[in-house]
Formats: C-alpha cells, structure tokens, sequence
C-alpha cells in the first residue's frame, strides 16, 4: 500500500493498481544498479575502482553521526551494462564499521550493500536520496564517456540501517541509460 500497488477503499476492498504495478525503474523506490540493468538486458559490470581513506568533514561527519576526521572509506568505481559505462559512484563508509577487517581485502567491485551486509553485518533498510541534475565534474565526464551535451542525474544518499543509523554516503552519477519512473502521492 505504501509503494502504491494497492489502495483499500472502503466498502470495496483491496484493488490492485494496475498502472503502478507495472512501472519501471522506479525512482521512489530503491532498486540495486544491477537489477537496473540486467532488467533492461545487459550484463552488469565494473571496473575503474578506486579505495582511499580520507577523514570526515564535518558535513559527512554530520550525515553519518561519526566524529569530525574520523576515518572513512571511500570507494569510487563506474558501473557498466556490457561495455556501456552507465553510472559513476563515490560511497563513503566509516572505517570503524570493518571492526578491524582491511578494507583492502574486500571484493568492492559488488554492490557497496552487499558489502556491508557481508562484512559489516549490516542491512540498509532505508535511503534518503537527493536528486540533481548535472553535469558533473570533467573526470567523471571523462570515465562515463559522455559528450559535452549530455547531462547526468546525480543521486545524493544517506544509508540507513534499523533504528535510523546512517551507515554510507553515496553519489551516483546515472548517464541517460536510464529512464525512471516516480510514483508522486498527494497527501
């Protein structure tokens, strides 16, 4: 009922919406980039990772609830469909979610929430997405192979797993591969 699918009205019943059911790319709701892709018949892919430590400023140190120049990972890497690259992400995690696990040691080519299911024990339930349109910086132009005309959705999110604990900072940079659909409600 929350995502739109159903509506109980009183006096009918349960009726399945129909038109909402059968959306696709759903920005509203969180989808993993490789469903995204292998639903539209590619094969996901990526390459170009890059993993730093850096310390919080006080804006990401803010966002995640973590003492300012805390340690943080950062994994940027682009996201193919085939040969196609599609999005460039940026994620940050607090170091002091590995519990003393290298970073290093990690397969950060999967999707940063299986990495933190798998290593951190940690399940995001929720995100809050900012969405912008862009045109990014030259570099990420340049590894997404866009052309001076073409402009990028960026999504801004903070990872929440239960009890509202911000786990991750993401940005993800969608070229026009993709087309979303959002489910607006009036309330």
């Amino acid at each position: 009922e929350r995502e739109g699918l159903i509506e109980r009205v009183r006096g009918i019943g349960t009726v399945i919406n129909r038109d909402i059911v059968n959306l696709n790319n759903r920005l509203d709701l969180k989808y993993e980039y490789n469903e995204l892709i292998r639903s539209a018949g590619y094969r996901p892919g990526v390459d170009n990772i890059v993993l730093r430590l850096e310390a919080a400023d006080a804006e990401l140190a803010d966002m995640l609830k973590i003492d300012v120049a805390a340690a943080v990972v950062v994994c940027e890497k682009r996201i193919l469909a085939g040969d196609i690259p599609v999005i460039y992400s940026v994620d940050y995690l607090p170091l002091n979610l590995f519990d003393g696990l290298m970073y290093t040691d990690i397969d950060w080519s999967v999707p940063v929430f299986d990495i933190l299911d798998r290593y951190c024990g940690l399940n995001v339930v929720t995100t809050i997405s900012k969405v912008y349109a862009t045109n990014s910086d030259p570099s990420i132009r340049q590894k997404l192979k866009l052309h001076k005309d073409d402009s990028l959705i960026m999504l801004d999110e903070v990872g929440f797993c239960k009890l509202s604990r911000p786990v991750m900072r993401s940005f993800e940079f969608y070229t026009n591969f993709f087309e979303f659909t959002m489910l607006r409600k009036k309330f």
